[in-house]
């Protein structure tokens, strides 16, 4: 469970707290008081669900309440159907999503807070909106659109490959901010215009986009990101869904990294998860749903501490037993007051801490950079920019590899466990450059798959369509090189490598040049053969990792540090970059696993499609009686497990298991997986101090 509960005595005593504000005279009912002594002055807010208290079902849809009458309110009715509204800066209209985001969406609408004036904002390619962003200097207020209605949720995540902004008073006045492969479905601006947080590269990588250089600077995994309404402050809420990151904007960077935990309201002091918090106008203040499990989600306020280091004040909004969703909430400033501005504690200048990322640009792998066309280094990393290109020749600044499952290593190494990762916008350039070169080099590195398949599994290739055109493979315990003839003009070509040793990963690297192939193992040149011509332009040029072929974790090959040259590297140059990667292994330290049989007493709550609709996977926790321990030492008689029990929106074989059977285990430390870190894992049942593990068999 999560290790930030607080005791429920101190969570009551925070909302005893009054702050001296006007417009707390303003409240019609006690509900509205605790409101307004929570927020400091009148406070609207709206939200996906029910009325607070219930109505009926006929009182379903965007619903609302404001502090000052304490009424209940559905400003358009059709709960399921409409989608993350948010206030218009004056708080009197709320902007709201038509239809689904998963390749559904109609459009965006706006209307008043009194329900009157319902009218489409954007209709048509453009519809979803994501938030908005008043123009000081004009008074101009900004949305900013996007074509969620074109994309597919399902598999890669890509809510949008185009973001636009368009004028509130004059919609049909519409301006292209951004173009990608794999925009998320969160974005908010900073008060400044200048900059975009969100989900700019992939919907789970939360990132600060500059608007005027369009660079994207990756920041953190996790998902809801949002921005403080009047400082260079933001977060991103934790995959775990109990504490978001929160960080400030200094220099150019990420900084001051801090956790805060955000499951500590009455009713669920750090028990449960919680979903979707939400800035409001309000620097202090935001709003969240929870629990996240049971279909019966509240609304509640919470406010920030002076230095944003915890939350020291609660009100729930909602308390009507039905399911409520994506709230967003809006305090009135006092006329000719300046909008409220947070103290400055916590923001001294300090260099980006933990998950933050340097800077594009910045040096890292590979070292060595001419005539680099693609470089990937592991789990969703991308090497630093540019190292990829479009089909102009143009530097990408945001560019993925697209895979479906997501399953990673304790080194964020990618496991093959089926579906094709593809290289998305950068495919193109480097299949023109290799053939007017008449040479390339591929470096990477496999992590064998174990020796029991000896049907081959493609680890990354060069293709041409559904052909390789240069492919590493492993059957059994060898890693193969083929290349293919009529690419490569002459005789088809696949030789096996000397064999590869169980599970230690294995830099190589395949080079062509003047009509020779060399493939090195570990920076040593492990055999060359003649080709007879040039190497030529393939017709639909595509980058891909991995092959379709479905495998457990356990079973499948894995692969970290594909890059891909424009030129022949030397034999020198090779195994200065095998032997920097060897380097690099050597410092990491194996972590032992546990190899055990178990009875299973009891596990927590599934992760469904309904539960988790933005989430492709997630993991559930298991709680084991041990029975026998075959392979190492475990003191414990009881443990939790966490296991994978959705995967691509559907249940997995572990979802199955039956209370009191007993089931073969092989475990280790749960923080020992780094690449777990962002991953959804059920977990509301297990105790803080119970011994976790994560099963490698699956």
């Amino acid at each position: 469970m999560s290790p930030f509960r607080i005791p429920r005595s101190l969570v009551l005593a925070s909302m005893c707290l009054v702050v001296a504000a006007a417009g707390l005279a303003s409240a019609a009912d006690e509900q509205g008081r605790k409101v307004e002594q929570l927020t400091g002055g009148r406070t609207r807010i709206v939200w996906e669900g029910w009325t607070h208290p219930a109505e009926g079902a006929e009182e379903a849809g965007i619903a609302g309440y404001d502090s000052a009458d304490g009424k209940p309110r559905v400003l358009t009715k059709n709960a399921g159907a409409w989608h993350s509204p948010f206030f218009t800066p004056d708080g009197n209209a709320v902007i709201y999503n038509v239809g689904q985001f998963a390749g559904g969406s109609e459009g965006s609408k706006i209307v008043n807070w009194d329900g009157t004036g319902d009218r489409w904002l954007v209709k048509g390619e453009f519809g979803w909106a994501h938030c908005l962003w008043e123009d000081p200097a004009t008074g101009v207020v900004w949305v900013y659109v996007s074509d969620a209605n074109q994309r597919s949720w399902s598999v890669d995540k890509c809510a949008f490959t185009k973001l636009s902004r368009v004028r509130l008073d004059k919609p049909e006045v519409r301006e292209l901010i951004y173009e990608t492969n794999r925009g998320g479905l969160w974005i908010c601006a900073s008060p400044d215009g200048k900059r975009l947080w969100g989900s700019l590269a992939d919907s789970q990588q939360q990132c600060m986009f500059d608007i005027a250089t369009k660079n994207v600077m990756p920041v953190t995994p996790g998902c809801d990101p949002s921005h403080s309404p009047t400082e260079d402050r933001f977060f991103a809420f934790h995959f775990t869904h109990r504490h978001m990151l929160m960080y400030d904007w200094v220099g150019g960077q990420a900084a001051n990294r801090r956790e805060i935990p955000v499951n500590t309201m009455p009713g669920i002091e750090g028990r449960e998860n919680v979903w979707h918090p939400r800035w409001s106008t309000h620097p202090r203040i935001f709003s969240i749903m929870g629990p996240e499990h049971g279909g019966h989600a509240q609304i509640y306020l919470g406010r920030f501490d002076e230095k944003y280091t915890g939350v020291e004040g609660w009100v729930q909004i909602t308390n009507n037993g039905k399911n409520n969703n994506w709230s967003h909430s809006w305090v009135e400033t006092p006329k000719g007051q300046a909008k409220p501005k947070p103290p400055t504690g916590g923001t001294e200048t300090a260099p980006p801490t933990g998950d933050a990322k340097p800077a594009a640009g910045a040096a890292g792998w590979p070292a060595d950079r001419k005539e680099l066309v693609f470089a990937w280094e592991n789990g969703d990393a991308i090497a630093a920019k540019p190292v990829a290109f479009d089909k102009t020749g143009k530097p990408l600044q945001s560019f993925s590899l697209k895979h479906a499952w997501r399953h990673l290593g304790p080194q964020h190494q990618l496991l093959l466990t089926g579906a094709e990762a593809e290289v998305t916008g950068a495919a193109d350039f480097a299949a023109e450059r290799i053939a007017a070169v008449g040479a390339m080099t591929l470096l990477t590195v496999v992590h064998p798959a174990a020796f029991k398949h000896k049907d081959a599994q493609r680890i990354v290739a060069l293709m041409d369509g559904a052909t390789p055109l240069v492919a590493i493979t492993q059957a059994s315990n060898r890693v193969a090189v083929a290349v293919d003839g009529t690419w490569a003009g002459g005789e088809a070509v696949e030789k096996s490598l000397p064999p590869v040793a169980g599970r230690r990963p294995v830099a190589v690297a395949v080079v062509l040049e003047k009509g020779r192939l060399t493939a090195f193992v570990d920076g040593k040149a492990r055999f060359k053969q003649d080709l007879a011509g040039q190497l030529k332009q393939p017709a639909a040029p595509r980058i891909v990792v991995g092959d379709d072929t479905k495998r457990t974790k356990n079973d499948a090959a894995a692969v970290e540090r594909v890059a891909l040259y424009a030129r022949a590297l030397s034999a020198e140059e090779v195994a200065a970059e095998s032997g920097a990667f060897a380097a690099a292994a050597a410092a990491r330290q194996a972590v032992p696993r546990i190899e055990l049989r178990a009875k299973l007493l009891r596990m927590d709550k599934l992760p469904t499609k309904a539960t988790l609709p933005t989430y492709t996977q997630g993991m559930t926790a298991f709680e084991y009686e041990v029975e026998e321990v075959v392979k190492g030492k475990l003191p414990q008689k009881k443990i939790w497990v966490a296991d994978w029990t959705m995967l691509e929106h559907a249940q997995t074989p572990v979802a199955e298991r039956k209370l009191g059977e007993i089931y073969e285990l092989a475990i280790v430390p749960f923080e020992s997986q780094a690449q777990l870190k962002q991953e959804y894992v059920s977990d509301a049942e297990r105790d803080d101090d119970a011994p976790f593990f994560y099963d490698l068999f699956q």
